[in-house]
C-alpha cells in the first residue's frame, strides 16, 4: 500500500502475507495537502477472507485516531474480499 503524491511515493505497509490485523508506520504528510492511496491484494484466502484498509492520524505518532475526508468520513476503502486493485483520493491532512 503507497501514497502517491506528484513528486513523492511512500510505501506504507510492504507486499507480504497477512494473517491478522497489521499496521504500517507513521509517516509524516505534514507537508502535504493530498495525496491518492493505493491498494494492490494480489491473494486473499481462507473461508470468509476481509481485508479492511483505513487511515489514522496522530498528534503524537504513538496514538491513532481515524482520519476523516473533507465531507466528514471516515477515509477507508470498502472491504476487500478478493484480488483487488483500488485507489483512493485522500484530501485534507498536512
Amino acid at each position: 500500500m503507497a501514497i502517491h503524491t506528484a513528486s513523492s511515493e511512500i510505501t506504507l505497509v510492504a507486499s507480504a502475507a497477512y494473517t491478522a490485523t497489521s499496521q504500517g508506520s507513521f509517516v509524516d504528510v505534514s507537508g502535504w495537502s493530498e495525496g491518492v492511496l493505493f491498494v494492490d491484494c494480489t491473494a486473499i484466502t481462507g473461508t470468509t477472507p476481509m481485508l479492511e484498509v483505513f487511515l489514522h492520524s496522530s498528534p503524537d505518532n504513538s496514538v491513532g485516531y481515524d482520519l476523516f475526508d473533507e465531507d466528514g468520513h471516515i477515509v477507508r476503502f470498502q472491504p476487500i474480499s478478493a484480488i483487488s486493485r483500488l485507489s483512493i483520493p485522500v484530501k485534507g491532512f498536512g
